[in-house]
């Protein structure tokens, strides 16, 4: 599923608190549930919230005995700290770990903050499952 949402102001308010996502948000996350998603927006519409939202709903729902893990992918370095500590402050009960590459991967996690690059070190690693 594939959702782009353009939107003609040119300033728009960044949402610091999940109690009061914008509607579109809101419909984005029923429309990307249990669903494979790539969500386009423009700086500050909220997509950190979205992804937040909807990482945490997975996390919340999972069945007693299952552990599920979820990666957060973002093209950069800086992106991967930024990311991490916004999701720490969403979703301070579970274990928030960025890795950038370079070291060995934390393997105890809920949420793995990485870029695609730094992913090749981990690949191989028969441990890590992911549904």
């Amino acid at each position: 599923l594939l959702y782009t949402y353009t939107h003609t102001h040119k300033k728009m308010e960044i949402t610091t608190s999940l109690t009061s996502l914008r509607s579109y948000q809101k419909r984005i996350i029923q429309e990307v549930e249990g669903k494979n998603s790539l969500i386009i927006l423009p700086t500050g519409a909220g997509k950190t919230l979205i992804a937040v939202e909807v990482i945490g709903k997975i996390l919340n729902n999972t069945i007693v005995g299952q552990h599920l893990r979820a990666i957060f992918f973002v093209p950069t370095c800086l992106l991967v700290e930024q990311q991490a500590i916004a999701l720490r402050e969403r979703l301070d009960s579970f274990c928030i770990v960025e890795h950038m590459g370079g070291k060995k991967m934390q393997l105890n996690f809920d949420v793995l903050v990485t870029t695609p690059k730094a992913r090749l070190d981990f690949i191989g690693d028969v441990s890590l499952k992911f549904y």
